[in-house]
């Protein structure tokens, strides 16, 4: 349960963290893993709505075989502290992999993987490794392939470390080839950006020292853009990953907007600055360097192309609020609807652009929040509510800092018509009064028709996620 007092404290930590935080936390005891994480070795249950629990699928690491092309899976960290794949139905639940404690722990706690990253290959599953051993907790950032199998650590941090944030030992961000890693990593001396090559495991570039620092790459992941404090920069390399010189400076300085966006096409880049016209959204196009102004806008933005790159949302937040208004733009500027519902923390786009799943939050009969999922279709700004959840920490941390988080997560199916979300579902999506049970406690991960027509789906046991790529 989350009171409106205790919901607004925690964003306000939360964006407070973002903006000044530099320090990876101190190694302890367990007690830093999330609250939604359980010691428990019970496996994810799949349930469909409506209907008594059924066994769980016993659970394999071994690899299997699926048809060329197709995946539609869904990774997720579960309540054991291991990650499982499973199908959108909650049917052929697999082991991905599991933690076990290094020899010499001398606690009860066997370890945690937690935020899988599906590759945008679609081959490899990345994720935050922490393990506890006999001089404390190992935190790493490991890679596992898709159907199984041993793990490998492609970055140590440094002793003494537990990661970025409670809960969150790293953002890991794979290059859109699936041959680099973005990291932001916690160090005895604060945040450190790095990147990563996956086939030798070796640092090609150290970005950043310091926080509040957030990435883009390039679609040809050759450019990768670096906003870092209030400076945003531009790094570009070979086919080998190499740099090729030192940062540009792109814009002057600016702390309205958290991470960047490339447009689709890899020409232009969306940013916020000011300019002699006043405060706003920027797109700067990269062969000539001419900008403009995309939006006008106080207070914080946060903005992402449409994937087929006709698009672009933007949230706008202003000076002194938590909540914004979604606005959605042809790629040239031209405005084209707003929505102005309450509330509203983050967007998603589909991966066919059609469609923009939306989240607000929204107070409930009971003096409760929850997040409220509705769809909005980009082509005639009407509007769907599809449910509500309660949120695990983890899925609301996803959601505060959507724009980032976006560049690497996807909730949504590859066909464009299902939804994941993690959490306990809220009254209007707990149609079926069977299911009180269920959806009475978080941890959950829901799968939800973007229609609004099948039942949702209780598919597994766990706190975050995303869905395969293809």
């Amino acid at each position: 349960m989350i009171s409106s007092v205790h919901l607004l404290a925690g964003i306000a930590v939360l964006f407070a963290m973002a903006l000044g935080c530099g320090r990876g936390t101190t190694a302890g005891e367990p007690s830093s893993m999330p609250a939604s994480m359980t010691a428990t070795s019970e496996a994810p249950t799949a349930l469909v709505v409506g209907t008594s629990a059924a066994p769980a699928p016993r659970p394999t690491a071994a690899p299997t075989a699926r048809p060329a092309g197709t995946i539609n899976r869904i990774a997720f960290s579960s309540l054991d502290g291991a990650i499982y794949t499973v199908a959108p139905d909650g049917t052929d639940l697999r082991l991905t992999a599991a933690p076990v404690a290094d020899e010499g722990a001398r606690t009860g706690f066997r370890g945690a993987f937690m935020w899988p990253v599906w590759s945008p290959d679609g081959k490899r599953i990345m994720f935050s490794s922490l393990v506890p051993g006999a001089r404390g907790l190992t935190v790493s950032l490991r890679i596992v392939d898709g159907d199984g199998g041993e793990p490998e650590t492609i970055y140590q941090d440094d002793p003494g470390t537990t990661g970025i944030g409670s809960g969150v030992a790293h953002y890991a961000y794979w290059s859109p080839d699936s041959r680099q890693v973005a990291l932001i990593a916690g160090t005895s001396r604060g945040l450190t950006g790095k990147i990563i090559d996956v086939a030798t495991a070796k640092r090609k570039a150290t970005v950043a020292d310091g926080a509040p620092m957030y990435f883009a790459w390039g679609p040809n992941s050759k450019k990768f853009l670096v906003h870092h404090q209030n400076y945003l920069r531009l790094y570009e390399f070979d086919d080998d990953g190499q740099a090729t010189g030192g940062p540009r400076q792109i814009g002057g300085s600016s702390l309205a907007y958290f991470a960047p966006s490339f447009s689709p096409n890899g020409e232009g880049v969306l940013y916020a600055d000011s300019t002699s016209e006043g405060a706003g959204v920027l797109l700067r196009r990269l062969d000539d360097t001419s900008t403009s102004v995309l939006m006008r806008a106080e207070g914080r933005v946060a903005f992402h192309w449409a994937p087929d790159g006709r698009r672009v949302a933007i949230l706008s937040v202003p000076q002194d609020g938590l909540f914004g208004r979604l606005s959605v733009l042809s790629a040239g500027g031209s405005h084209l609807f707003d929505i102005n519902r309450p509330n509203l923390i983050s967007f998603w786009w589909s991966p066919d652009s059609t469609r923009l799943a939306v989240i607000g939050i929204v107070p409930e009969d009971d003096g409760t929040n929850t997040l409220e999922v509705f769809i909005v279709d980009a082509r005639d700004a009407s509007q769907l509510s599809i449910g509500t959840v309660r949120p695990t920490e983890e899925y609301l941390f996803m959601q505060l800092y959507f724009d980032q988080y976006a560049h690497s997560l996807q909730p949504w199916s590859p066909d464009s018509r299902r939804l994941v979300v993690f959490g306990a579902l809220g009254p209007r999506s707990a149609r079926v009064a069977s299911t009180r049970n269920q959806v009475a406690e978080l941890g959950h991960a829901w799968v939800l028709d973007a229609s609004n027509v099948q039942e949702p789906v209780l598919v597994g046991k766990g706190y975050v996620g995303s869905w395969s790529p293809r």
